[in-house]
């Protein structure tokens, strides 16, 4: 019948962590934990982007140090000069394009 129905299609998804506990998580529920990993990822992986859209904007005039390439060491330049925070700029912006 209906309530046989594994299929995902209804008000609740049907998720199986282990063979012995079962749980009923709804659709707002996986929109919510699906946002927070992607806030989460994207948080974590932050200061790797803020260096490649340094490395891509940087003019004749190199950011990242003497090389055009994408290092640890521009890297650290660049937030003892802005700060580690830094690494950070834009992230809420990212994080709002995530979260549902």
């Amino acid at each position: 019948g209906a309530e046989d129905d594994e299929s995902g299609y209804g008000d609740s998804l049907y998720i199986a962590p282990s063979a012995c506990l079962h749980q009923e998580v709804t659709t707002q529920q996986l929109l919510l934990i699906g946002g927070a990993a992607g806030v989460i990822s994207r948080t974590l992986t932050a200061p790797m982007d803020r260096a490649k859209v340094l490395l891509q904007v940087q003019g004749s005039r190199p950011v990242l140090g003497q090389t055009r390439e994408l290092n640890l060491w521009g890297v650290i330049k660049i937030m003892g000069r802005q700060g580690p925070r830094s690494m950070w700029k834009g992230n809420t912006v990212n994080c709002l394009k995530i979260f549902p």
